[in-house]
Order: C-alpha cells, then sequence, then structure tokens
C-alpha cells in the first residue's frame, strides 16, 4: 500500500538567558522527532501513538497520554486542522523524544511546534512559519521558547496583541475540536514578532538538569505581581546589551584595538573594542567578554524569587568567568530548575562544578540533588521536516 512518511524535528529552547524575561529563547541540540506514516490516499480514520523517551537514571518513566484529545502533539494538531476546516488523516505516529518534561527545557512548547508542523503537512495547510508561529503562540501563550524551538539560535520575540482570552479558550475543558464546531480559537494576524540575535559561533550550552521536575505554573506562582521602577531597568540594559554581547561584537569589550577614551563630560568612550573570552580586559580573539555578559545576564524579575524552589541555586548564580575560564554567563534555564550556562571552552569542568554544587545542597526529600550535564549545541535552524512518498 502507498504511504507517505513526515518526520519531523524540533529542538529543546532554553528560554529568559537572564534578563530576557519571557523574551529572550535560544534553542538547544536535544530533539523532539515525530515520525508520521500516513497510509495514501490520505483518509481521516484512527491515530495511533506510541512514545520513546531515553530513560534517565533515578528517574521513573513519564506517563504521557497517548490519546489524540489528550496528548499535547496531537491535540495542537487537531486544533490547528479543525481551525482550518480539515480533519486529521489516519496515520501512526511515533514520538521520540530527548527533551525532559518539566525541566525548563521547553519540551512543552516543542510538542505544540511539533503538532502544529504535523497538521501542516498533514493536512496540507501550506502555513508559513510566521504562520504557523502564532498558532503556537496562542496555544503555549507565550512567544519565548516557541520562537526559539521553531524558528531557531538565539532570538527575542514579543506579542502585537493580548492573547489573554484565545489562551484561555484553547484549554478550555469544554472546546470541541472537529471540523465545524464552533469557538475555536484563531489567532490575531501578525501576532508575534520574532527576530534572531547575533550569537558567536564558538559559545555552547552548558546544561545541567537537575533529576526533579519543576511545573511552570509552580514557577510562574512565585513571583512578585508588581516590580520597582529600578528593577525593571535594571533588565532592560542588560537584555539590551545582552543581545549584541553575545556576538562579540565591536565596542562590547572594555578594552579592544583602541583603548577607551573621553568623551565629552568626561563620559567614557569605547571604540572599535574586539570582545574577550573571560578576561574583565577583553582580548582580539573576537569572542564574546565574559565580563560583559555575565553582568549582562543577571535578572532582578524571576530568578532570585523561584530560587528557593531550586537548592543550590542561589550559589550557582553567583558563579563568575574568574573562577572558571572559558565561562561567559550562568541563569536558570527558563521557569527551571534547569541551569544554563554559555560559554567558550572548559565545557566538562563547567558543568561538574554545577553538578558539584547540586550535590551540596539538599532537596525536598531530605537528600543531595543529583543532576546531569549536558554540552548542547546552539541549533540555528531551529525546526525541520521532511515528506517521503513510498509507493
Amino acid at each position: 500500500m502507498p504511504s507517505k512518511t513526515l518526520t519531523i524535528s524540533v529542538p529543546a529552547s532554553a528560554a529568559n538567558i537572564g534578563p530576557g524575561f519571557d523574551v529572550l529563547g535560544m534553542s538547544l541540540s536535544l530533539s523532539l522527532v515525530l515520525t508520521a506514516e500516513i497510509p495514501l490516499p490520505a483518509t481521516p480514520g484512527p491515530i495511533e501513538i506510541t512514545y520513546f523517551e531515553p530513560p534517565t537514571p533515578d528517574t521513573p518513566p513519564k506517563n504521557v497520554p497517548l490519546t489524540v484529545e489528550d496528548n499535547l502533539i496531537t491535540r495542537t494538531a487537531l486544533h490547528l486542522a479543525s481551525a482550518h476546516k480539515k480533519e486529521l488523516p489516519s496515520m501512526k505516529l511515533h514520538i521520540h523524544n530527548e527533551i525532559p518534561l518539566g525541566r525548563g527545557l521547553g519540551s512543552s512548547g516543542a510538542a505544540v511546534v511539533g503538532g502544529a508542523i504535523l497538521a501542516n503537512l498533514a493536512c496540507q495547510l501550506s502555513l508559513s512559519k510566521p504562520g504557523l508561529l502564532d498558532f503556537c503562540v496562542m496555544i503555549e501563550g507565550h512567544p519565548d521558547n516557541i520562537a526559539a524551538s521553531l524558528m531557531g539560535g538565539f532570538g527575542a520575540s514579543f506579542l502585537s496583541k493580548s492573547i489573554e482570552e484565545e489562551h484561555k479558550r484553547v484549554h478550555d475543558a469544554g472546546l470541541v475540536l472537529s471540523v465545524g464546531a464552533e469557538g475555536i480559537p484563531y489567532p490575531p494576524k501578525e501576532l508575534t514578532r520574532f527576530t534572531p540575535c547575533p550569537i558567536h559561533e564558538a559559545v555552547k550550552a552548558v546544561v545541567v538538569i537537575p533529576r526533579f521536575e519543576l511545573q511552570t505554573k509552580k514557577a510562574r506562582e512565585a513571583l512578585q505581581k508588581t516590580y520597582s521602577l529600578e528593577d525593571v531597568v535594571y533588565n532592560l540594559q542588560r537584555a539590551t546589551v545582552l543581545t549584541h554581547a553575545l556576538a562579540g561584537s565591536p565596542g562590547c569589550g572594555r578594552e579592544g584595538k583602541r583603548r577607551r577614551g573621553e568623551g565629552e563630560n568626561g563620559v567614557t568612550v569605547i571604540a572599535n573594542g574586539s570582545g574577550g573570552n573571560g578576561s574583565e580586559n577583553g582580548s582580539e580573539n573576537g569572542l564574546p567578554e565574559a565580563g560583559i555578559v555575565s553582568e549582562a545576564m543577571q535578572d532582578r524579575i524571576h530568578q532570585n524569587q523561584r530560587s528557593k524552589l531550586v537548592p543550590g541555586l542561589t550559589e550557582i548564580l553567583q558563579l563568575k568567568p574568574a573562577a572558571l575560564p572559558g565561562l561567559l554567563g550562568v541563569c536558570m534555564s527558563g521557569a527551571g530548575p534547569t541551569v544554563l550556562a554559555l560559554a567558550v571552552g572548559n565545557f566538562e569542568a563547567i558543568g561538574k562544578r554545577i553538578v558539584d554544587i547540586f550535590a551540596a545542597a539538599v532537596g525536598e526529600d531530605g537528600k543531595p540533588i543529583l543532576s546531569d550535564a549536558k554540552v548542547l549545541e546552539i541549533v540555528k535552524g531551529g525546526a525541520t521536516w521532511d515528506e517521503v512518498v513510498k509507493p
């Protein structure tokens, strides 16, 4: 029997990157891979779902729903299909997931992106990546993880309109997703604004993943309802600098090929700075300057408030490049508990240092916190897919 095989790969993501709360995101080389076998001609029918996740020491297997209505991937696909008055065809869907669930690495965002691409291909919706982005953001509720997983690289995003009502309706238990159903939410046009930010090719992500989950809802409940102007400005300054500093851009270093000089009114002027690799004084090798990046990854909006949920986090966030050569900066990945360290070298030693700090902390069970370090690439292309027809 002829068939069509769809293969969809969606990278993990780290959100916030310190000061860029709900704005900055970065795609990482852990993948959610979907393989869908669709008999041809494609007709509506049953969908069989299988799931595999590589085992993690001391972590019980996840109870991932395998019904179309309850699995986040297929429910997202069902939403897009129904919104376009289409039905998903019968298929065998295998999910191979490398992204740990509930750890701050964008597992739900990747699932939403994967489901949207699945519907786009299976139902021939012909949506562009920006069109898919808006649907995914409406379902997820915020753009940082979604944009990183779909578009790739290091980037910044914001919403042009509020989607509070649409997002609530998406997750209404009474919402019926089928062709012709009433009230299926559709995102506003040009909802999500995304722009890629430059990042030096030498930068890698060291992620240290504790062996416990932290639900995003609980992490958001730990946040303040209001913030001082001083704290908001603090984050805005650092997030803005960070979007340039990770590229090793001229001018981000404290010293470069030309020395600093005095401008008008005694203001320090830096021209033609060349960046550095861990020195407060920079260097001429073009790498991001660690002193700038480390300070630019500081935050007053969410990490301190969430530190009580992740023992050891406070000490980890105090790590500086001067003590760990190759380190650029450290932050919580998304809502945690995973820690993200950006670095240009010494990756394994940086990961071990963070693992050791976690091990010296005590979890809710009264035992040391075990964790696993991984060195990951920044995935520039974002989500990818292909389609093969077998006669």
